[in-house]
């Protein structure tokens, strides 16, 4: 029997600078020159800038966001596939810093092949502003990484080496941990025992992997091409799933949000009280054509069947295309019984597709909503917008621009309220 994951996780309440990388009652200090560090080629330098709720700060061109973690008994074990050997997450202790993220910021589109990585509109957190209540990143105390390329590197090198010193970063913080004595607060994902009379809840968890930046890591390598899987849901906890894609900010699955994925976390919560969480299955979006679309959906569709659930939350990656993967995968789970609710966002035009069984969708926000202007006092990162204006110059912006602001894995702020 495998040893259950355990999340332990010690509470940041403010970073600054320091000589020693420490953690002590709440406050993170950081020795920028142990990340700096870390540069490898084709990185030629990194721009160590900190950023608080409440600052009069922009940050620009944010590819990632990645939560501290690191495993206390195997640091090298930490992300395995992208920092060290493959071996299976989910299992025994991971210590994490909540309320604080490392963003990665580059300029990304100054690599000619991976030019396609700007072309979908900016990727902004504001910390204060009318944005700042969009973004869920606002409220984090962030470690934004402003990376410096050659501009001659191989877009492919660039990639992999910018996350590699984003999720180091993000380890080497966690690493602190060890030395902070006793965790805020330790939670467990043990779903081995499961209770007969409660009803049987499934995740199925969209991804995209379509090549550079638009890419889904499963321990280390791309999903391209990948059948529906089963996996277990303290693996996606426990870091191995990592986000490659760069497009469509306000829409973006970053690594965080598998990391503290807000389905399975709540589900975990609940598992054994009133509900039993029956396992997760990841499947693609994107797919070329309608065959390959149906293919998958019912695939998937038959894994969670076969897991015995009665229902399924299923999240969304994206929009346009790959609405339509979800719609086809609802419908395939509604005709084998299992009731099934999908989170998904809208646009000014509505659903991109619909499908009869869609009766219960949960909407994280209209990707259209104009965020009204805002004149930052400071801007993290290239201080440029893609048509060549100024970042810091007001002007209003889609929500869309926002890193995560409307994203589809249950971690956006959107709320509906009624009046």
């Amino acid at each position: 029997m495998t040893q259950p994951l355990t999340l332990r996780t010690w509470d940041v309440t403010g970073v600054a600078f320091g000589d020693v990388t420490r953690l002590d009652a709440g406050l993170l200090e950081i020795d920028v020159g142990e990340l700096e560090a870390q540069i490898v080629s084709p990185v030629v330098g990194i721009d160590v800038r900190l950023a608080a709720p409440g600052d009069a700060v922009r940050i620009t061109h944010v590819l990632d966001a990645v939560i501290p973690s690191v495993k206390p008994d195997d640091p090298a074990a930490t992300f395995p596939g992208i920092l060290g050997p493959v071996a299976p997450a989910g299992r025994g202790a991971t210590n994490r810093l909540a309320g604080v993220a490392v963003l990665s910021v580059a300029d990304f589109g100054t690599l000619t092949a991976a030019a396609q990585a700007t072309t979908e509109g900016e990727s902004l957190v504001d910390m204060n502003g009318p944005g700042a209540e969009a973004c869920p990143f606002s409220s984090m105390h962030n470690v934004v990484l402003v990376f410096r390329l050659d501009p001659a590197a191989d877009p492919v090198e660039a990639d992999e080496a910018i996350r590699r010193i984003t999720v180091g970063t993000a380890r080497s913080l966690a690493e602190t941990s060890l030395r902070a004595g006793e965790p805020d607060r330790v939670e467990g994902v043990d779903l081995d025992s499961a209770d007969p009379d409660l009803p049987s809840v499934a995740v199925i968890l969209q991804v995209a992997s379509e090549g550079l930046v638009n890419d889904t890591l499963l321990y280390g390598k791309p999903m391209i091409r990948a059948p529906a899987q089963l996996i277990d849901p303290g693996e996606i906890l426990d870091g191995a799933l990592a986000s490659a894609a760069y497009d469509y900010a306000g829409l973006r699955n970053v690594t965080a949000f598998y990391q503290d994925n807000a389905v399975i976390q709540r589900l975990c919560r609940e598992h054994g009280e009133r509900v039993t969480l029956a396992g997760a299955v990841l499947t693609l979006a994107f797919l070329d054509d309608p065959e390959e679309k149906t293919r998958w959906a019912e695939d998937a569709a038959a894994l969670v069947e076969n897991l015995g659930a009665d229902g399924v939350v299923m999240t969304s990656f994206q929009s346009g295309n790959s609405h339509t993967d979800v719609m086809l995968t609802i419908r395939a789970c509604e005709r084998r019984g299992i009731r099934t609710v999908a989170i998904i966002s809208e646009t000014n035009g509505g659903l991109v597709d619909m499908v009869p069984e869609a009766d219960a969708l949960v909407s994280s926000g209209n990707e259209d909503q104009l965020i009204a202007a805002w004149e930052p006092e400071a801007v993290l990162g290239p201080n440029s917008f893609l048509d060549g204006t100024k970042a810091d110059h007001p002007r209003p912006l889609p929500i869309a621009a926002y890193l995560a602001a409307v994203e589809q894995t249950g971690s956006s702020r959107m709320q509906a309220v009624t009046l």
